[in-house]
């Protein structure tokens, strides 16, 4: 199973609300229909942690050359375990990335939103 390796770049709260800005590298192993990344106060450290997660949006890639996935969040079973789900931009048809796949060369930049 591929996961995502989250870094925290910035944390604020607004209202009960937090909002934090991290880069991630792909997995190594794409799963269809998405791989984790893991929000929780383990994975962030427990300023950035969540307990619950409302969203999360893809605002950014790496290098334009050699990322070419958009990633889409998709809400897990848990308030905090959900899976980013990869396009192929370069795709005809924009289609899922190939299962096993390896997306550890290329770097995200997610927004998530939650407490």
């Amino acid at each position: 199973m591929g996961a995502f390796t989250p870094t925290v770049v910035s944390t604020g709260t607004m209202a009960g609300l937090k909002a934090t800005t991290i880069t991630a590298t792909g997995p190594a192993s794409y799963d269809t229909g998405g791989s984790i990344l893991d929000v929780g106060t383990t994975a962030l450290g427990a300023e950035a942690g969540f307990t619950q997660v409302d969203g999360i949006m893809q605002i950014g890639i790496g290098s334009a050359a050699t990322n070419t996935m958009d990633g889409k969040f998709i809400p897990g079973a848990s308030a905090l375990l959900g899976k980013i789900m990869l396009r192929d931009l370069t795709a005809a048809s924009d289609a899922e990335a190939t299962s096993t796949s390896d997306q550890s060369a290329k770097t995200f930049r997610f927004l998530i939103v939650g407490r």
